[in-house]
């Protein structure tokens, strides 16, 4: 007697059966002197629509083509499995708030999973892949109650500098959208540079900011009038030159009137933990802002110590990629 077993069958039997642990709260705190008593309430995108803010998220979800068992060793096999629990967590973390702008790295199945499910949310999407060989790209999303597209354009990071050691097919995408309320506009700028070489990096944010200048150019604005966000994974930490730069901490920014310096959103806070594995804890993604045109009114807290520490880091059962969201809240000067 032949007895017919599949063990992938029984294998996506078993992952359908795995308990999906409901999203992990994370408070939020108000930085408006006047909104000291309100510190946890942080309104979803519904309830700000008739107010001047907005709110903008960053993530970089982890790409299902690069989740490998061998470097997420710590982390149970059904806890990376895209299709069955890493994707609709994600989708969740997101519904929480529903933010107005969402940027979003190492995003693959995007037309067979999250164009659809984010569409569903209420948000227009466009993203810019990398190669056929790695499918995974940035996305950028807005909700399309909230705002008109002017324009659009791919960042493509080999065109920064024409050297063979700087093609490395880091990219990113912008978008200029214009308020539905209030008519003012925002340029929003979703990117994840290279991993490597810090002067790979520092070259493609570099270009991030004259691509941006000649972007708004094009369409007729100025960076002196016009509110800018970049939101990404710059993989660098905050001490490092490519984040400094934005900062406007480099000798050579001072004579540069094509440069724009830029606050982030989490300067005057505590460190916050954005990856967390087994020996080592980073902070790479930040939400950079143009302080003339914007206004930081709200901040999503850092995760709990113990969320973070389960299985030895992220990836987990609570938190489906190996960064976590940042998000803040917004108001137009």
């Amino acid at each position: 007697m032949i007895v017919d077993y599949n063990p992938f069958v029984k294998l996506m039997n078993f992952l359908d059966l795995i308990e999906k642990e409901p999203v992990v709260p994370r408070e939020y705190y108000s930085l408006q002197q006047q909104n000291k008593k309100n510190n946890h309430n942080f309104q979803n995108n519904n309830e700000l629509q008739n107010t001047d803010h907005f709110q903008v998220l960053s993530y970089n979800i982890l790409a299902e083509n690069v989740a490998y068992k061998f470097i997420f060793f710590h982390t149970a096999l059904p806890y990376l499995n895209f299709k069955n629990y890493r994707a609709p967590r994600i989708i969740d973390e997101i519904k929480q708030y529903l933010p107005s702008i969402i940027c979003l790295q190492e995003v693959d199945h995007f037309e067979d999973f999250y164009q659809n499910q984010l569409q569903n949310l209420g948000y227009t999407v466009y993203i810019n892949k990398r190669t056929k060989f790695k499918p995974h790209g940035t996305l950028i999303g807005f909700q399309n109650d909230q705002w008109d597209l002017i324009d659009i354009e791919n960042l493509d990071y080999n065109k920064a500098i024409n050297l063979k050691e700087y093609k490395v097919n880091s990219n990113g995408i912008t978008a200029l959208l214009k308020s539905k309320k209030s008519g003012k506009f925002v340029c929003a700028s979703s990117i994840h540079t290279f991993y490597r070489e810090n002067q790979v990096k520092y070259a493609q944010v570099a270009y991030t900011t004259y691509h941006i200048n000649q972007f708004l150019q094009k369409n007729n604005l100025d960076k002196e009038n016009t509110a800018i966000i970049i939101a990404g994974d710059f993989n660098a930490q905050k001490d490092q030159d490519i984040i400094q730069y934005l900062y406007g901490n480099q000798p050579q920014q001072k004579d540069d009137k094509n440069y724009e310096k830029y606050q982030w959103i989490y300067q005057k806070q505590k460190y916050l933990c954005q990856q967390k594995m087994p020996g080592n804890k980073s902070e790479i993604d930040f939400i950079f802002y143009s302080e003339k045109s914007l206004e930081v009114t709200k901040l999503l807290k850092p995760a709990q110590e113990s969320y973070l520490n389960e299985s030895g880091g992220t990836p987990n059962k609570y938190f489906s990629s190996d960064h976590l969201r940042i998000q803040a809240e917004f108001k137009f000067k």
